[in-house]
């Protein structure tokens, strides 16, 4: 997905694009998220029978594309020099993994345990964010690629940190108006720092001669899910905590976002890092 959007992204227009994409990706998950939780409460076997389908769809499609030629992309990328990672982007891309797994699985636990385990209530809830967020994001996109991008992202770093301590903060014991407050708040502060992030990401892997710079954010991202869960599991083991820890536990780890500079571009170097 990086791959296909880093080729027909430029680099004056990477944040535009990337809002439409999360409308679009959005949506799309939304609405699965409404008919997949009224069919768990009524007919499951249609969840499974989908699934299924899919799967077995996606593995046909992957097998036979080994055949084609357009595969073959993989090997000659090979022999072009590998990008120079610094250190920095290094612990910022180890650090994100987590936060991305965080915020798309175990948050959207925590906001089932605040619906009152209710499927459809949850789907409700999770669909009227998502267009409260589309109708946001429609004037926000358009913006993006125009604003001195070093401040912006700052304080978008800093909304994300408050989103976090929402996380820990918020409760089933709070009226619904607070709750749905505090969620879009929390989705609102999420979505403008991973808009203004993969802008910076986008931009950055456009100074690059391959995909290497790509493929790397994902295999650290990756290995740093499996250090922190494997430190998870073990402390599990030891000690008794609750989503909202875990998520107060995480903020020190935020300030590491503000590691990961800005793209120089060499026709406005007034804006530094």
């Amino acid at each position: 997905q990086r791959i296909l959007f880093n080729s027909i992204s430029g680099s004056n227009n990477t944040g535009r694009l990337f809002g439409n994409l999360q409308l679009i990706l959005g949506l799309s998950l939304k609405l699965g998220i409404l008919f997949g939780g009224y069919f768990m409460q009524k007919q499951p076997w249609v969840i499974f029978t989908l699934t299924l389908i899919v799967g077995v769809g996606f593995c046909i499609m992957t097998l036979s594309s080994l055949t084609t030629q357009a595969f073959i992309y993989k090997h000659s990328d090979h022999a072009q020099p590998k990008s120079i990672i610094s250190l920095r982007d290094k612990v910022v891309f180890l650090v994100d993994g987590p936060f991305l797994y965080l915020e798309s699985y175990l948050w959207v636990v925590s906001i089932f345990h605040l619906t009152n385990s209710n499927t459809s209530q949850f789907s409700l809830t999770v669909i009227a964010l998502s267009l409260a967020l589309a109708f946001i994001f429609y004037f926000i996109k358009n913006t993006i690629d125009k604003q001195p991008q070093y401040r912006l992202y700052q304080v978008a770093t800093l909304l994300y940190f408050g989103s976090w301590l929402m996380r820990g903060w918020i409760s089933a014991d709070w009226s619904g108006f607070a709750i749905g407050l505090g969620l879009l708040s929390i989705a609102f502060a999420t979505a403008l720092f991973r808009l203004y992030f993969n802008k910076r990401f986008y931009d950055k892997a456009k100074q690059q001669a391959n995909y290497h710079y790509l493929v790397s954010k994902s295999l650290y991202s990756q290995l740093g899910i499996v250090v922190f869960f494997s430190g998870f599991t073990a402390l599990s083991n030891i000690l008794t905590f609750s989503l909202s820890q875990v998520y107060w536990a995480v903020l020190p780890l935020i300030a590491v976002y503000i590691l990961y500079q800005q793209v120089h571009h060499p026709i406005n170097q007034s804006v530094t890092p």
